[in-house]
């Protein structure tokens, strides 16, 4: 990052025989050099790259940056109590605009007023919104001041930021730089952004521990940015863990949030889990945890008239609420809310003949809910975030025996799954398309459920479904030959009932970083297989249970993971699994609770459920009673659909170039590590 004082030094530079370089280019520059009592700390498996640019960057490309495999950039916006970067407000947009996220920095001067230069940053920057990232403080120069001025001054810059913006800010700083001019105390709290050029393994300085990010090189160029010079940068971690870090602590679902039978939600800041079920009669219960404790409350009613095929959301900030949409007896939608200070009445919420709906939640912060339609198309109804209000219904296409799942990609861009009424899996993926959706693709492999989702720490996602022949059947999109690859078995030998659940698990509470899948056996036995880093594992029992509905893996907001179903004796059941492992299964009442299976109650046969139920070569059952028998395989070229069309098995078209080019950017989001 260059100072005011570095565009001197460059002026300087550009006379004839004058042999100097940018203070900061290079690892020769001392404040950034490793320094000797610093930690060595090495990226994690999983990082994210991207850039921070300043005023010695002019009209970048955004769009080029992105493309390049970037996913986020830090932008100068001021120094000291005067200077702006003439260019921050159109790098500010821009970077929003391509959908990369963006942060601010100021650069400190530490022998200037502290709260008047964290003024002079909050009104230049403005207010923060959900997914920017928090203000960072700049410290790299002493400019004369003493270690306990530059710690005192730069801890209260830093108190008056986190103050304004409601976010943790992040230190800037180089480990040599710290250690000599620093070496304070109390700034852990923080998240570091060292600087460190020339090396393989940062140096981390002080008493962090670890990284958040890091700056490994000033130079190279990178497309879109003018010049041969710009500052690259890795986050420590998976882009779900930069987007909990945009955004406070909260993760973005990487999961369906519901089967139709049970639905659950995080709240993220109380760490409290809410889990909502039906009874046999139609009634919509919920439970919650007391915070991020396995202690549970009684089930509590909160509304009638509600179906099998529901599903629940969770608004992100600043609305930050849950949202229950449910299917009515006579096929119209509703829906029921948290206020703030209590939940709602059902409402309604249009449309005709719906079943099996499934919630979206955006990166941007705006809702969109599918529904299987009466004439087997996938309807859509979206919230305007401009407008605030709720768009109409809207066809998408398709004859579908299932609903679909719902999840969006680290880069952004979403995809729905579902199965047809032949068993065929199809999905449809968003982008700049007139409708927002690109039209359905049929997908290679033989299904007799919904295809279900889960998305990795590196943004790329996974789906399970059950086969026609009873086993589980995974598939995921492949870089390498830039499609879907065919579904294929993943549990040899076992048969199961209904749709399966996946979560992701989190590395660090009882297992690796890895899908884990809950499914009902025949018997009635709930089985779950993992993946180990290297391999899945074969089924094998959860404990001893035998349920009646299909089970649901949730994964809580602090990590840890808990399966939820309904017993043979109508009553909801769970298993967490803390540090030691899984705990008992145990009640949390009921008694008449829905299953959602053909005849369970309402929605089950012929009612609107969600969560393939009957037995093996049938996909309906609970997701609404119209099983369907899936006979044959799949056409082995991948075809489409337009959105609204009719199947056209017929004459498959062929996928265009226009579907490798919008996924392009999610290739870039591989596994980096600095070489």
């Amino acid at each position: 990052m260059r100072t005011l004082h570095q565009a001197l030094a460059l002026l300087l530079c550009s006379i004839p025989l004058a042999a100097c370089s940018a203070p900061d280019e290079g690892p020769e520059d001392g404040r950034f050099r490793s320094s000797e009592q610093a930690l060595k700390v090495c990226p994690g498996p999983v990082t994210v790259e991207g850039i921070d640019v300043s005023g010695y960057q002019p009209n970048t490309n955004w769009p080029q940056v992105k493309a390049s495999g970037r996913v986020f950039a830090i932008v100068k916006a001021t120094e000291n109590t005067g200077y702006v970067n003439p260019y921050f407000k159109q790098d500010w947009e821009g970077i929003k605009n391509v959908g990369m996220l963006r942060g601010a920095y100021h650069y400190f001067h530490a022998d200037t007023d502290p709260i008047a230069q964290a003024n002079h940053f909050l009104t230049t920057m403005g207010p923060l919104e959900e997914n920017d990232l928090p203000g960072v403080l700049d410290l790299e120069e002493a400019m004369g001041q003493s270690k306990a001025t530059i710690a005192q001054r730069a801890l209260a810059w830093l108190e008056h930021v986190e103050k304004a913006t409601g976010k943790t800010p992040i230190l800037y700083t180089g480990p040599y730089f710290w250690d000599t001019n620093v070496a304070a105390s109390g700034f852990t709290k923080y998240p570091l952004w060292v600087a460190n050029y020339g090396v393989m393994c940062p140096s981390v300085p002080g008493e962090w521990q670890n990284f958040t990010f890091w700056q490994y090189t000033s130079t190279g160029p990178v497309p879109g940015v003018q010049g041969s010079n710009v500052d690259k940068n890795i986050f420590n971690g998976s882009l779900d863990d930069l987007m909990a870090l945009a955004t406070g602590g909260s993760r973005r679902l990487a999961q369906q949030s519901g089967n139709g039978t049970i639905s659950v939600v995080n709240w993220p800041a109380t760490k409290h889990a809410e889990v909502f079920v039906t009874s046999s009669s139609g009634e919509l219960l919920h439970t919650w945890s007391d915070g991020a404790s396995d202690e549970w409350n009684p089930l509590a009613p909160l509304d009638t008239g509600a179906q099998c095929g529901f599903e629940a959301a969770f608004w992100p900030s600043p609305t930050s609420l849950p949202e229950v949409f449910s299917p009515t007896a006579d096929g119209k939608s509703q829906k029921l809310f948290f206020d703030g200070a209590a939940w709602t009445q059902f409402e309604d919420f249009g449309g005709s003949g719906l079943s099996r709906h499934t919630t979206l939640t955006w990166p941007d912060g705006h809702m969109e809910v599918f529904a299987l339609g009466a004439d087997k198309a996938i309807w859509h109804k979206t919230w305007n975030l401009a407008a605030e209000s709720w768009s109409d219904w809207e066809n998408m296409g398709g004859t579908f025996a299932t609903g679909v799942s719902a999840i969006v990609w680290g880069d952004g861009h979403a995809e729905i799954l579902a199965t047809d009424i032949d068993g065929t899996p199809y999905l449809n993926f968003s982008g700049d398309f007139p409708s927002g959706w690109y039209g359905w693709l049929k997908l290679e492999g033989s299904l007799s459920s919904r295809p279900v989702t889960v998305r990795w720490p590196d943004g790329h996602i996974q789906a399970f479904a059950r086969g026609t022949d009873g086993q589980l059947y995974h598939s995921h999109y492949s870089a390498a030959i830039n499609k879907w690859i065919p579904f294929e078995v993943l549990s040899a030998g076992t048969k199961i009932e209904g749709e399966p659940s996946v979560i992701m698990n989190v590395e660090g509470n009882g297992i690796v970083t890895g899908p884990e899948v809950f499914a009902r056996g025949v018997n009635g036995e709930v089985l779950h297989l993992w993946w180990t880093g290297s391999e899945y594992t074969n089924f094998e029992p959860l404990l001893d249970q035998v349920v009646a509905s299909d089970p649901f893996g949730w994964t809580r907001e602090d990590g840890h993971a808990e399966v939820f179903a309904i017993d043979t004796k109508g009553e909801l059941v769970k298993t967490f699994r803390g540090d030691g492992g899984w705990t008992e299964w145990a009640s949390l009442g009921g008694g008449d609770l829905n299953t959602c299976l053909p005849g369970s109650g309402s929605g089950g046969e012929g009612g609107a459920g969600n969560g393939a139920g009957g037995s093996s070569g049938t996909a309906g059952g609970g997701q609404g009673g119209n099983g369907f028998t899936a006979e044959g395989s799949a056409d082995a070229s991948c075809s489409c659909r337009a959105a609204g069309a009719s199947s056209s098995k017929e004459s498959p078209i062929e996928i265009p170039g226009l579907l490798l080019a919008a996924l392009a950017p999610v290739v870039a989001l591989r596994r980096n590590r600095r070489r």
